[in-house]
């Protein structure tokens, strides 16, 4: 083997690793319940690279919106090792796979899902198998194999790649070959990207790494009361707040969402002028700028709320024109309207009554458009009680087991998130369970989330509480404090 072969590594003395697939949870080609991919990269993927020595980097197309953009190209060109899974389907990794198999010979990995039909065109290639149990579930026992099973296959690559050649034509290399243009056409040669650029990109590779590793832990920090001062002082020492124009968009959108762990709403609208023309436009950073906006606009001290609360009905509008509605821009909608509708009841203003219907039927139409998204079915539920007219509380008499039926999906399909646990806490307080609610709020405290994220929540119980006043609701407030009061005692 000759120098020209030799490994990349980053400055840290370890080679990358590519990771293609979707971020998230999608659906999968055989159907049922969506499969949790982040889940097999973080208990599969990624600590079964990490065991073969090599730095795990995962495509960011779902951060910045699903494009394919220039530090995508220099990753699938330039990182020595690829791991692609197959299972959904996903237009964008097969894309992606094309492309690293037309510059990489070797050193790419496939797995995918078994049992899950895979597209006509990588069907015939070599693929990793992993299990899935009952409604598309990724088991401990799955897990530990996948990664027992990556790492393997990484280390055999690694030893393959340092094979010496054994004839004049290369057999032994060609034995290593995972890429079909390579195997099919020997003379296929790409141009290699200059040395000082694959230097360059690995070293802003591990920069780039370390700087989001950095602010995930802001956000782990931020969600604690204790743990907020040090997540502000961690965020101020790395020095991100001046962002120079050529920050990747990864580190940018990662600056974006530990702000608003820590609520700062007016970085957050600082920090999107940042990103890239075509990831601004995408609908995700436009949903988290009218976010940011209509978060601004609750503040009855800043003079230019209105422009604010404005701006971001105006983001939303545009956003379904361009994408059709969803039930994410409906409940952002529905948040801004309940918000200016409880400032109306409590100044006793005549248009208080109006902005609850906006409300209302902005809720009522973001669960309708995806019933499998539960947080506009609840809020509904609330507004409708809110109402409180005979036909509005025939209404939520209806749509109540429909909203339980999508919570409870949703949380046999994934125990751990904090929204699924804190609106099975929010139905329960609704129909005045204590013991039910008590033993959800527990389940609430236990998982992860941000301080935003809780303090939502308590917002809605204060709000029932309001409503309900011919229920004994004291309890609630134990519930309450609890709730502000969790977080991660320390990151580590």
């Amino acid at each position: 083997m000759t120098g020209k072969d030799a490994e990349q590594t980053t400055p840290a003395g370890a080679p990358l690793c590519f990771v293609l697939m979707p971020f998230g949870k999608k659906p999968v080609p055989a159907g049922g319940p969506e499969l949790d991919f982040d889940a097999v990269y973080e208990r599969a993927l990624k600590p079964g690279i990490e065991d073969a020595g090599l730095l795990p980097i995962r495509a960011d197309e779902e951060a910045l919106g699903g494009i394919i953009h220039k530090p995508m190209f220099e990753r699938l060109l330039i990182c020595d090792y690829a791991v692609a899974d197959l299972t959904a389907a996903n237009a964008n990794v097969l894309y992606e796979l094309g492309v690293r198999h037309t510059a990489r010979p070797y050193s790419t990995l496939l797995v995918h899902a078994m049992g899950r039909p895979l597209p006509f065109d990588v069907a015939p290639l070599r693929s990793l198998g992993y299990e899935l149990g009952a409604d598309n579930q990724f088991s401990d026992e799955a897990s530990q194999a996948l990664r027992q099973e990556v790492g393997r296959r990484l280390k055999e690559k690694r030893a393959q790649r340092r094979m010496p050649v054994i004839d004049r034509k290369g057999a032994a290399r060609r034995a290593a070959l995972d890429s079909p243009l390579f195997q099919l056409i020997e003379e296929w040669k790409p141009a290699k990207l200059p040395e000082e650029a694959a230097a360059s990109f690995y070293t802003q590779a591990e920069v780039t790494r370390s700087t989001i590793d950095a602010l995930t832990r802001v956000r782990l920090l931020a969600a604690s009361e204790s743990t907020r001062p040090q997540a502000r002082r961690e965020l101020d020492a790395l020095g991100v707040s001046s962002l120079p124009d050529e920050t990747p968009d990864g580190v940018t959108m990662a600056l974006l969402l530990a702000h608003r762990s820590l609520g700062n709403w007016a970085e957050m609208v600082k920090v999107f002028q940042k990103l890239s023309g075509e990831i601004q436009q995408q609908v995700k950073a436009r949903q988290l700028l009218a976010f940011a906006y209509g978060r601004l606009s609750e503040d009855q001290d800043d003079p230019e709320r209105a422009f604010k609360r404005d701006e971001a009905l105006r983001l939303l509008a545009e956003v379904e024109k361009d994408e059709g509605p969803s039930s994410e821009t409906y409940g952002l909608r529905g948040r801004i309207y309940k918000a200016r509708w409880r400032e109306a009841r409590e100044a006793h203003r005549l248009s208080k009554g109006s902005l609850l219907d906006d409300a209302l039927n902005a809720y009522r139409k973001g669960f309708e458009t995806d019933p499998r998204d539960f947080y506009p079915g609840i809020n509904a539920l609330i507004l409708l009680l809110a109402k409180g007219t005979p036909s509005a509380l025939d209404e939520q008499s209806k749509l109540l087991p429909v909203v339980r039926f999508s919570v409870e999906r949703a949380a046999h399909l994934d125990t751990n998130d904090y929204w699924v646990r804190a609106t099975r806490l929010e139905l329960a307080v609704l129909q005045g369970d204590q013991e039910s609610a008590l033993e959800v709020a527990s389940a609430a405290c236990a998982v992860p989330s941000e301080a935003w994220q809780r303090q939502t929540t308590v917002d809605t119980l204060s709000l029932l509480q309001e409503l309900m006043t011919d229920t004994d609701l004291s309890w609630v407030k134990e519930i309450k404090d609890e709730l502000l009061a969790t977080g991660v005692e320390e990151a580590g």
